[in-house]
């Protein structure tokens, strides 16, 4: 081979691995638009499953005190005040919602001492209202000190609570069952923080019970839920605190227990 078709056999080589790299790049930066495209579609299902509930307090309770002003009727202070205090908390709870996902897509976690007894108090409150709209009775049994405090993302523990009220509505209303109920009992143990709730809901077919955390696995309508409730919970509970989240069927329906270690 002379010098010069060496030489251009050389280039050539230069210039076909010059390509095969860039098409190389070109597919690694297709493919990272792509997951973070995939990411964000995630993040704004998260947004929107978890906005449903709060979304609609506010507009139960808007829609009740305009009814009553509508026809006429005189509102009753106690029931104007509840109905306020409803749309100041639960809009409270949506802004801090906004906060909790711009963290989860941040590199560095944001956690302060979070007071449990009154997360739990708050998730209930987000909830009643839709829960007595349909009658299901909730039953709160706290054996915590009222001054407990972890070191958590703020808004983390309600968006576990309502998301497992919710699966228990759905499950009553999807089933008729007739005098639902939910029991929500909460305990310190072992260093521990064990929260339980169970319904009568008549509990979760052994078939599905160990895909229920998968991303976007639901047995429900579209228009009810997109399959991110449990997975949400179950990746908070698992990677947010360190913890662990069960599912077990009952004589009388699903029990979900959540085991969150004081120092996570």
């Amino acid at each position: 081979m002379s010098v010069t078709n060496k030489l251009f056999s050389d280039d050539y080589k230069d210039i076909e691995d010059l390509v095969n790299t860039n098409k190389l790049l070109k597919s690694q930066i297709e493919l990272q638009d792509k997951e973070k495209l995939v990411a964000l579609e995630a993040m704004l299902c998260n947004v929107a499953h978890q906005w449903r509930q709060p979304l609609s307090v506010i507009t139960t309770c808007a829609s009740g005190l305009l009814y009553l002003s509508k026809e006429g009727h005189e509102i009753d202070k106690e029931f104007l005040e509840e109905s306020l205090v409803n749309i100041i908390q639960t809009s409270k709870y949506l802004s801090e919602t906004i906060d909790t996902f711009s963290n989860s897509i941040k590199s560095k976690k944001d956690f302060q001492p979070v007071n449990i007894y009154n997360a739990l108090k708050r998730a209930i409150q987000i909830s009643i209202t839709n829960l007595k709209q349909n009658s299901i009775n909730i039953e709160l049994n706290y054996k915590i000190d009222e001054n407990l405090t972890l070191d958590l993302r703020v808004g983390e523990i309600e968006q576990v609570i309502i998301n497992l009220i919710n699966n228990s509505k759905d499950a009553f209303l999807d089933r008729n069952i007739q005098n639902p109920w939910i029991k929500i009992d909460s305990i310190t143990k072992d260093n521990s923080l064990i929260i339980t709730i169970e319904d009568n809901a008549g509990g979760i077919s052994e078939e599905i019970i160990s895909k229920i955390y998968a991303p976007y696995f639901t047995t429900k309508h579209e228009s009810v839920g997109t399959g991110l409730g449990l997975s949400m919970a179950y990746s908070i509970i698992s990677n947010s605190m360190n913890g662990e989240i069960k599912a077990v069927n009952t004589v009388n329906g699903a029990l979900f227990l959540i085991n969150i270690p004081f120092e996570n």
